[in-house]
């Protein structure tokens, strides 16, 4: 009995893949929880050298002029800690990261309202600041 539960238990972890949001929108609300911009995907079984996380990043493209919110799975080597610090987190040529969140829990790369909020209070002092400089 004790060998068939010890089974079960393996067989459990051995199949389990962590779960991301999936999302690219020209808006921070498009990747907010309940928009049908964001959806699952499975993101795969870890290896023993690497490590499965979730992404949630806010850009700017330079390309296209334009920020950007993408989420998903990304995959780094097998460290202790997935922090901000990770090659995706960082800006390069087209991309200029504003913000970047890295999780290890099922489902957690969504834009919540504390996000929201901080991206709406940011124009509003960037609007507030270029009327001034208009008005001088």
């Amino acid at each position: 009995m004790k060998s068939a539960v010890l089974l079960l238990l393996v067989g459990i972890n051995a199949g389990y893949a962590l779960r991301c949001y999936n999302c690219n929108s020209q808006t921070i609300d498009g990747c907010k929880e309940g928009s049908p911009q964001l959806n699952v995907t499975n993101c795969g079984l870890d290896h023993p050298d690497f490590r499965t996380f979730c992404i949630l990043k806010v850009v700017y493209d330079n390309q296209l002029k334009k920020d950007n919110v993408l989420s998903g799975c990304e995959i780094s080597e097998n460290t202790k800690e997935i922090n901000k610090n990770i090659a995706q987190c960082q800006t390069d040529s087209r991309y200029q990261v504003k913000d970047c969140i890295v999780c290890d829990s099922d489902l957690c790369n969504f834009t919540s309202n504390a996000i929201t909020l901080r991206y709406s209070l940011l124009h509003i002092v960037t609007g507030f600041i270029f009327l001034k400089l208009l008005s001088n």
